[in-house]
């Protein structure tokens, strides 16, 4: 199934119940993405997921369950929480997808910031090459090249606090658990590295050559974000 044919099952699931999917658990590898979970924010409160590979079974899944049991009365984010703690993958995250408006908001307003300065751009240009990219078609993280641009501006550049402004809603609003709280699951993890340093798991689509449009131009967020036009100028 496409990422789209998944938000239709989403949908015919929401229509037969009458409500959203409290917490939708993925482990098929990738599916933590801007893209995904913007595609998905009408079936489901919250989504786990990782941008990279999912290994063996994705979660300890005897675990994550194995908490519930113990505590019944435990919330869909409680749950959400155990899952990411659980994760096979180093770089897994929960997304509250009542938080992808204002993630939007925040992600069109740094764009706007970004294209529309010549020292930015080229800035982020050289930014993409330096964020760890999660699979070899593009996806990399955007809590990390946000980060990777900003830093490269002076203070009080408009597109550096923008930017401050885009992570801190990532930190606080869309992504309440992230697997980069737990370090010490990092020990004895060949996986983990100084690459990981900087990733909060959400991941975006980031080519750093050629624009895949049959790819991208089917899914609700290239027409939903500026961030399209964010990857037409930074490949132009």
């Amino acid at each position: 199934m496409s990422v789209p044919d998944f938000a239709r099952t989403l949908a015919r699931v929401r229509a037969a119940t009458g409500k959203k999917i409290d917490l939708l658990v993925v482990d098929a590898d990738f599916m933590q993405t801007a893209e995904a979970v913007h595609e998905w924010r009408a079936g489901a409160d919250i989504v786990v997921g990782t941008p990279g590979a999912s290994p063996r079974l994705g979660y300890l899944y005897v675990l994550a369950i194995g908490d519930l049991a113990a505590d019944p009365s435990m919330g869909p984010g409680e749950l959400a929480s155990a899952f990411v703690y659980y994760a096979e993958n180093r770089v897994t995250s929960a997304v509250k997808t009542e938080g992808i408006p204002g993630f939007i908001e925040r992600l069109d307003r740094w764009v706007t910031a970004v294209t529309g300065d010549p020292e930015a751009m080229k800035e982020a240009r050289e930014a993409v090459g330096r964020t760890y990219a999660y699979d070899a078609n593009g996806c990399r993280d955007l809590y990390e090249f946000v980060g990777r641009v900003g830093g490269a501006l002076p203070e009080g550049h408009p597109a550096r606090t923008a930017g401050l402004e885009l992570q801190g809603y990532l930190e606080r609003e869309l992504l309440p658990s992230r697997s980069r709280n737990f370090p010490e699951r990092a020990e004895g993890d060949p996986g983990a590295g100084a690459e990981y340093e900087r990733a909060a798991g959400l991941g975006i689509y980031l080519p750093e050559r050629i624009y895949d449009s049959a790819r991208y131009e089917s899914l609700a967020f290239a027409s939903g974000s500026k961030w399209r036009d964010f990857l037409m100028a930074l490949l132009r």
